[in-house]
């Protein structure tokens, strides 16, 4: 691979691909965690709720907001999300150090860069086949 078709690589898919699934695992990080607090803090409300004897209508928007984030958070699962997004990124800028240390799978390649190219978008296909199973799946469970 010629230089210059290199560093277009680099710059045009790796680092957006690196960039991508870095926010995306912290947007669902993010959304993950505030879900999960939120249920915390609703779900240790019910027992003041119902000791400070508060209208039942409270108990039962704060009951069913709990039921609500519990559901969001399983239907689109945001843990999961986070955590491949968070995988594939550690996964790719583990790459990069390889690749200029010449170690590893780099230390005897013929074609450094080519090589490169080929991890990166195993690493980049792999998270993808990982995403289709999942809507495979959601889709088998409700057609």
């Amino acid at each position: 691979m010629d230089p210059k078709g290199f560093a277009h690589y680099l710059k045009s898919r790796y680092e957006d691909q690196l960039d991508f699934y870095g926010r995306r695992s912290a947007v669902n990080k993010w959304i993950y965690c505030i879900c999960t607090l939120l249920i915390i803090v609703f779900s240790l409300s019910v027992p003041i709720v119902i000791a400070y004897g508060f209208h039942r209508d409270i108990l039962v928007v704060v009951s069913s907001l709990v039921a609500i984030l519990s559901s969001v958070i399983a239907a689109f699962r945001f843990h999961e999300k986070w955590m491949n997004y968070r995988s594939t990124a550690e996964l790719l800028k583990r790459e990069r150090p390889l690749y200029d240390s010449e170690v590893g799978p780099y230390e005897n390649a013929v074609d450094r860069e080519a090589l490169f190219v080929k991890r990166v978008e195993a690493l980049i296909s792999r998270e993808h086949i990982e995403w289709l199973s999942i809507w495979d799946e959601k889709k088998k469970k409700n057609p």
